[in-house]
């Protein structure tokens, strides 16, 4: 029988072409920090930054008829100004690298892509930052709620209810650890709160692979059969149990979902001005939604351009929709300016304009309508890997071979109008039912 050559009997002869550089696979799509521009200096906030903001009006005054004549006035009534109390938070995100792949790499050139350091130094910037984004839409928000019986503990997965659940949150982040906070906010499986609190992750569940169409997270090991319909995700020391706070900084939906209690130290039981605005939405996203939301907003006071950011989902329904009247109707004729294409819709509403954008960390149930220009971050740093007046934030390991790199941020976002803020609430999407 003939005997042919093959790749395998000719494998020391063939050489092995190399790409030229990595690949970076991760979504960048960092839409919240791009709303919000990083204040550096300006946004120090040194023990704390206090904003002073009026929230009513001066309302002492007296009307009478003609001819009235001298008459009594009646008594001032000041005008209502409060101090918005802000701060930021920290993160800090913790690396290692052995001595023998720092050394083989150093140079990069013939031998790796790059010096091991400088892609080390590149992958937690993009990690610290994507864990920034995650913070500036969902802080102290869970990032996902259990939507179907996880088995009493016979699965290794949980399934997420669509209105809770925003693809951006999820992707890249296999091998993170996360947690179940129930609805009373007890960390589930916890042997004790302060094992929690100390961040042992061994307590928590890793996640071992994520399923955007199924909106599955699986884990490296089979859940607790604690864990229950409603439950929380959280990730990995974001909640303290035992003090019943979050420890991540507010986001953008924590603040433009609040509408009791004190919200940046501003009690809004009798600050109507600031208070975020909700609509219902209840179904499929249409521009008519859009519509409402906008003169919502407006009654508040909103009287400039704005962004809508919604889920992806629904921009593919708007897109539908739009195309529908413009090519049969014209219901929309001059108030809708739209190229194939582009990442965005351009819509005329009572405010202006408002730009409509899909983002990948925006929740399937809920839209956002924001003044352009509202949002801000302060904080003491950016993600950085220096310490002011030490240098970088670079230590031998003590006990082993190896270098452990530190990255870290301390921000907060921030607007001082949430009253100009809409939420839709009930989105649906036809490609899935809340």
């Amino acid at each position: 029988m003939a005997e042919y050559n093959t790749v395998n009997t000719f494998k020391s002869f063939l050489k092995t072409q190399y790409a030229k550089d990595v690949v970076n696979t991760l979504p960048m799509s960092f839409k919240a920090q791009r709303m919000a521009p990083y204040e550096g200096d300006r946004g120090k906030t040194g023990l704390r930054i206090e904003q002073p903001v009026v929230t009513n009006m001066e309302q002492g005054g007296t009307y009478r008829g003609p001819n009235a004549g001298p008459f009594d006035l009646n008594k001032p009534i000041a005008a209502r100004i409060s101090n918005m109390v802000l701060d930021a938070t920290n993160f800090v995100l913790n690396s290692a690298i052995d001595y023998e792949t720092l050394y083989k790499s150093s140079k990069g050139g013939q031998v790796a892509y790059r010096s091991g350091s400088e892609q080390l130094f590149r992958s937690m910037v993009a990690s610290a930052r994507k864990r920034l984004e995650i913070s500036c839409w969902h802080g102290q928000q869970g990032i996902g709620i259990v939507r179907l019986d996880p088995g009493a503990g016979t699965q290794a997965f949980v399934d997420l209810t669509n209105a809770s659940f925003a693809v951006g949150n999820w992707l890249g982040m296999e091998n993170a650890v996360v947690h179940f906070k129930d609805p009373a906010g007890n960390i589930r499986t916890w042997v004790t709160n302060a094992d929690y609190i100390a961040g042992l992750n061994a307590a928590g569940y890793t996640i071992k692979s994520v399923d955007p169409a199924l909106r599955r997270v699986t884990f490296t090991a089979n859940i607790h059969a604690d864990i229950a319909v409603g439950d929380e995700l959280v990730l990995s020391t974001q909640f303290d149990p035992e003090g019943q706070s979050w420890q991540d900084m507010k986001g953008i939906y924590s603040i433009a979902n609040q509408t009791t209690g004190e919200l940046f130290g501003v009690p809004l039981a009798n600050a109507s001005t600031f208070v975020p605005n909700s609509y219902a939405v209840g179904g499929d996203l249409t521009f008519d939604h859009v519509q409402r939301m906008a003169v919502t907003s407006v009654q508040k006071g909103l009287d400039s351009a704005a962004d809508c950011c919604i889920n992806n989902e629904h921009w593919v329904d708007l897109l539908v929709e739009q195309a529908a009247f413009r090519q049969y109707d014209g219901g929309y004729s001059g108030q809708i300016k739209f190229i194939n294409g582009d990442r965005g819709i351009r819509f005329l509403s009572a405010n202006g304009v408002i730009d409509i954008e899909p983002s990948i960390y925006v929740k399937g149930g809920e839209i956002l309508l924001t003044p352009k220009g509202a949002w801000r971050r302060i904080g003491n740093s950016p993600v950085t890997f220096d310490l002011p007046g030490v240098g970088q934030n670079v230590h031998n390991a003590e006990t082993v071979a190896g270098v452990l790199f530190r990255a870290y941020w301390n921000q907060a976002i921030v607007t001082e109008q949430p009253g100009h803020l809409t939420v839709g609430t009930g989105v649906t999407a036809t490609s899935f039912d809340v």
